[in-house]
């Protein structure tokens, strides 16, 4: 991949305002914005001391549109936060 490949594992909760994973939601965005990512649920979460469904997003790309993408999600989803940390970057054969 491009050297200025950014790749992230993010964890992201139930929408606040549903209580639901609205994952159909996340893949529409994620198609739109990106060429391939891996969505790994149902996972369980917990915020704020509250048992939740969740998804776990790995995705590689150029960091803006990684953030960009993660600031839609955010917003689209009704999240608090998300959580994200950088992972190795990804490699293709």
């Amino acid at each position: 991949m491009e050297q200025n490949n950014f790749t992230i594992k993010a964890y992201i909760g139930s929408n606040n305002k549903t209580k639901e994973i609205e994952v159909d939601k996340i893949i529409s965005i994620l198609n739109k914005n990106h060429d391939a990512f891996t969505l790994d649920y149902p996972v369980t979460g917990s915020w704020r001391g509250k048992l939740e469904k969740a998804a776990i997003l790995y995705l590689a790309d150029e960091k803006q549109k990684v953030l960009k993408t993660l600031e839609e999600l955010k917003k689209d989803l009704n999240q608090e936060a998300i959580g994200y940390q950088e992972e190795n970057p990804l490699q293709l054969i």
